[in-house]
């Protein structure tokens, strides 16, 4: 995540003042988006949950004594898209799953600011926000868990992307999955938090510890100590850009070249998301299918 702050050591405080808060003004970046749930084939209950949300910022002048047509009304727009994975086999994850993104709308309505463009904060900033959001859902969690009428064990993973103007924070914590498409080429931006994962990077063959890719070392829920440690990434957008946020039920069915053929088809982001479902359900659909795509809409960007 660049910093707007960077190289103005020698730079007069009202100078770094401007820089970082002062920008040209820009056309708002807008999202053409598809996405969808599905229980699959094999489970009795859909624990995965998804949500695409807007924020606005707007300004007009609605009374001067200058011209009103000296004035340009303008309006940034943010998108946050969330993909959640409930664990422990039980409607507990469906309700973790459920109630993280119903939190994370509620703070959003209560956060005294919103970041709206990456010069609103810098990026240690931009990180504490993040983890303030990930303390902020892992306590709820927990007084959840507490106020119920017996403990409720759960727990669910969570990938989100936040897109403003050309850039895009990401956020991850679990084993779901972000993926970006670019020049026809697919990049798996998240890293699995997995026991395997941890197992690979200490030198262990990946054939040995194959078992261990479900069992979660990172997650929201009640068998987590402490916070959970957020996984962030910074993208800079171009057009022709595709996003894809997923749940395990589909890139365990569905090849990274699989993915990548779909999401360089041409096709709306809605029909690929719908292709990617048909996909996923012809190979045995043995998990909830979750997805979310998105891409730059050029046109309406300009």
């Amino acid at each position: 995540m660049a910093n707007p702050l960077e190289d103005t050591a020698e730079m007069p405080l009202t100078e770094v003042f401007s820089k970082a808060f002062f920008r040209k003004q820009h056309i708002p970046t807008r999202l053409k988006i598809g996405s969808l749930t599905h229980l699959g084939k094999k489970r009795k209950q859909n624990q995965d949950h998804y949500a695409v949300i807007q924020r606005r910022r707007s300004q007009e002048v609605i009374q001067s004594d200058l011209p009103l047509e000296d004035f340009q009304a303008t309006e940034d727009i943010a998108y946050l898209m969330i993909v959640a994975d409930g664990i422990g086999g039980s409607a507990f994850g469906e309700l973790a799953s459920r109630l993280v993104i119903q939190k994370i709308w509620e703070l959003g309505t209560h956060a005294a600011s919103w970041l709206m463009r990456l010069s609103d904060m810098d990026q240690q900033q931009a990180r504490q926000r993040v983890q303030a959001y990930a303390a902020a859902l892992q306590n709820f969690l927990n007084e959840e868990s507490e106020n119920a009428m017996f403990r409720l064990d759960m727990g669910t993973t969570a990938t989100s992307a936040y897109v403003i103007g050309r850039d895009a924070i990401i956020a991850h914590v679990g084993d779901s999955r972000a993926y970006l498409m670019r020049d026809n080429k697919l990049q798996q931006i998240t890293e699995d938090q997995t026991m395997a994962q941890k197992m690979i990077k200490l030198g262990y063959d990946e054939e040995k510890v194959a078992d261990f890719h479900r069992i979660l070392a990172n997650y929201f829920g009640t068998g987590m100590s402490g916070t959970p440690e957020v996984e962030i990434q910074h993208i800079e957008l171009q057009d022709d850009d595709r996003l894809l946020l997923c749940t395990d039920g589909l890139f365990k069915e569905l090849t990274e070249e699989e993915l990548r053929e779909h999401l360089t088809s041409g096709q709306a982001p809605q029909e690929i998301c719908n292709e990617m479902l048909a996909a996923a359900l012809d190979r045995g659909g043995r998990d909830n299918i979750t997805m979310i795509v998105a891409e730059i809409d050029s046109e309406a960007s300009r």
